[in-house]
């Protein structure tokens, strides 16, 4: 008796276990689907403050896209003229992933009505936020975030949506 309880209790661990390795695998896909708000000054010489919300949603196998909104002001204009309504979107399909970079293709940057940004601030801006050299994006899974670029320095990190 004391033997089948024991095997039993084998068998029930260890089909516990496999449902949980089912379930952290299943949790655990391609996608990033996280927002988060930000204020980031220029590093460059632009000299503008960005305060606003970004979200991000990439799918591999489907259209990507970044959502930027929110203001830009630059010290480097004179006042009435300084601040900037940024209302963009950055499409893109994944290529490959490995790792934590995503290889993109077929970038696009739409704005909307009322963006007010000139196309210059705009690539700097988008530049600045996440570096899209080479067509790649590095974006670290953590567990209820994304860190965008190399962790050391982050360009952006985001909180995961429900």
């Amino acid at each position: 008796m004391n033997k089948k309880y024991k095997l039993l209790t084998i068998f029930l661990f260890v089909f516990f276990l496999g449902i949980l390795v089912t379930i952290s695998s299943l949790t655990k896909s391609g996608n990033v689907n996280c927002s988060g708000t930000l204020q980031m000054n220029s590093p460059g010489d632009q000299e503008y403050l960005f305060n606003g919300t970004i979200s991000v949603v990439i799918r591999p196998g489907t259209e990507s896209i970044i959502s930027i909104f929110g203001t830009s002001v630059s010290a480097r204009q004179p006042s009435p003229i300084n601040t900037h309504l940024v209302n963009r979107d950055i499409t893109f399909t994944v290529l490959s992933r490995n790792k934590s970079d995503f290889y993109l293709s077929d970038m696009k940057t739409t704005a909307h009505p009322g963006d007010s940004m000139t196309e210059t601030e705009a690539s700097g801006l988008l530049f600045d936020m996440f570096d899209l050299e080479n067509n790649r994006l590095t974006v670290r899974r953590y567990l209820n975030a994304f860190v965008f670029g190399d962790v050391p320095l982050p360009l952006f990190i985001c909180v995961k949506k429900r």
